[in-house]
């Protein structure tokens, strides 16, 4: 592909991800889910840590420091605060005392569950709006998408 017609996609997906953004920022609200999290008294690094429970049950602190690109120090105190609100709580390894294991309490348990409903909620509601074709063709262009995001990191 030429650099020009490159250029040209590169153009509208700046042009596009704001505006999705944006209408995400409209739209959740019909969910209640920023209300949630005004309920639950998150920041937002907070909030993006309990939401990456949905997927997996307890992560190493080294683990979560990397996935946001934070120090160990900045992503402690982050967790700190999770633990101080009975969110999180903090778990040696058995086998090797030295790491730290994070997993949700009962009270981030209860909090992924509303999160979740929320998102599958929402996700129901935009996918309705689609054929069954535009469905697939958005879950393969999901997929290939996190595939080049994948082998980037690989990269580099």
């Amino acid at each position: 592909m030429s650099d020009g017609k490159i250029e040209k996609y590169v153009n509208k997906i700046m042009q596009l991800i704001p505006n999705i953004m944006q209408m995400l920022n409209v739209y959740a609200p019909k969910f209640n889910q920023f209300e949630k999290f005004e309920d639950f008294q998150l920041s937002m690094p907070q909030w993006k840590a309990v939401t990456l429970f949905i997927h997996k049950d307890s992560f190493k602190m080294t683990e979560l420091a990397k996935i946001f690109g934070l120090t160990l120090p900045t992503m402690t105190h982050c967790i700190d605060q999770l633990v101080k609100k009975d969110i999180v709580k903090r778990n040696h390894d058995e086998k090797d005392r030295r790491i730290v294991l994070i997993s949700l309490t009962v009270k981030g348990q209860e909090i992924i569950k509303k999160i979740e409903s929320c998102h599958r909620d929402m996700m129901t509601s935009l996918l309705k709006n689609l054929t069954t074709d535009d469905q697939k063709a958005f879950i393969v262009t999901l997929e290939n998408l996190l595939g080049i995001l994948k082998r980037q990191k690989e990269v580099k």
